[in-house]
């Protein structure tokens, strides 16, 4: 059987964050926006990165038939381990997922933004899958970013609640555990007993008070999404392995927490959390909601 080959017509961009590293990014679609100078930024999830995710791919393809413009960035977190340049040193340091630091997202998405905004696109919209969207949540709240017009947030799952169910009653012994190593200054390495990654890493999602965990902890408070009130789009498969509840349980608490002036949810029938065979019912979607022209199971909550 043949193998199939994806071209991705674009430009590679190097953009620097303020803490000096050097990272890169997939701008795609015409050289001038015919739709206001917009631009949809796309941040991946854990152990993602710009250059082998299939949403963007198609995503990318259809907003550059309507005439917009997207920039897939590669943030400190790209693959579960990686070498990132620091301007002015000679060699890279060891990033990635693995050994993440979760406020580094902070740096990321700003410097991101900001290599946008030079290249001379004006309307920006933040666009998340995964952890991607924690990233962009957390973003946004400590941020107070008013230049971003709107979010799509792509497979908002629950590092938490999958973390709990994933160990179970020895939960508590691994937190244990990962902070002992913390203590004893081996907290930032690569550790199998995390599954590879490192003790610091592991209590980011397994910790239920920290920032990571408890953006989309939807047994909590969600304070940081609550805060947001740029318009956003939340989109869900039906069949989304991650989830422990059915679509509906996710919906109810996503509109009760938004503070959104306005929140659309969208639940795609069949999709797992990569929306295998359905990136164009997905991309459809995002179109769509940038088009303002609701196509199909667009559920609105408008903040009076």
């Amino acid at each position: 059987m043949a193998s199939s080959v994806t071209v991705v017509p674009c430009n590679l961009i190097n953009f620097k964050t303020n803490d000096g590293l050097v990272l890169q990014g997939m701008l795609t679609g015409p050289k001038k926006s015919a739709r206001g100078s917009k631009c949809v930024i796309y941040v991946h999830g854990m152990t993602g990165n710009f250059y082998s995710s299939s949403i963007f791919y198609a995503l990318s393809k259809d907003l550059s038939a309507h005439g917009m413009v997207s920039f897939a960035i590669n943030t400190r977190g790209h693959d579960i381990l990686c070498g990132i340049k620091t301007e002015g040193m000679s060699h890279g340091g060891i990033h990635g997922t693995a050994v993440e630091d979760f406020d580094g997202c902070l740096e990321d998405i700003s410097a991101a933004i900001g290599a946008i905004k030079r290249l001379g696109y004006r309307e920006i919209i933040l666009c998340g899958h995964s952890t991607g969207c924690q990233k962009i949540v957390h973003y946004m709240s400590r941020s107070k970013d008013n230049s971003t017009s709107r979010l799509i947030l792509i497979s908002p799952a629950d590092d938490f609640a999958i973390t709990k169910r994933k160990y179970g009653n020895n939960l508590g012994t691994k937190i244990r555990a990962a902070q002992k190593l913390i203590n004893s200054g081996k907290g930032s390495n690569p550790n199998p007993e995390f599954e590879g990654y490192s003790p610091r890493r592991f209590l980011s999602i397994a910790n239920q008070s920290s920032a990571e965990a408890s953006v989309f902890d939807y047994s909590g408070h969600m304070k940081e999404y609550s805060s947001i009130k740029t318009p956003m789009l939340v989109i869900l498969g039906s069949s989304e392995e991650w989830m422990s509840h059915n679509v509906s349980y996710y919906r109810k608490i996503l509109e009760e927490h938004s503070g959104s002036e306005e929140m659309l949810f969208s639940a795609i029938s069949g999709a797992n959390h990569s929306f295998d065979g359905r990136q164009k019912i997905l991309s459809n979607k995002i179109i769509s909601y940038l088009l303002r022209n609701p196509c199909g199971n667009l559920h609105t909550k408008n903040k009076n």
